[in-house]
């Protein structure tokens, strides 16, 4: 973020974090952004997962497979 402050000469930077595995966390998101700014210039999606070594799937606490759940659910989630 100072980064992106430092090449955009501009204060009016937030960082908002969401973990794209969890609806519950996307919508607080959603909500959150939809009550604090008229718009978003930028979003810089950065979420994956990707582990080779996992033998067996991982479930989040919402009860959804973490993988589906990161890479794809939640990307389409948070955009609609």
């Amino acid at each position: 973020m100072k980064y992106i402050k430092e090449k955009s000469q501009s204060e009016e930077i937030s960082l908002v974090t969401v973990d794209m595995s969890l609806f519950n966390s996307i919508k607080n998101c959603s909500i959150y952004l939809q009550t604090h700014f008229d718009r978003i210039d930028v979003l810089i999606h950065n979420a994956a997962i990707f582990n080779i070594s996992q033998k067996e799937a991982m479930v989040t606490s919402e009860g959804y497979e973490t993988v589906w759940m990161t890479n794809h659910i939640g990307p389409v989630e948070f955009l609609c």
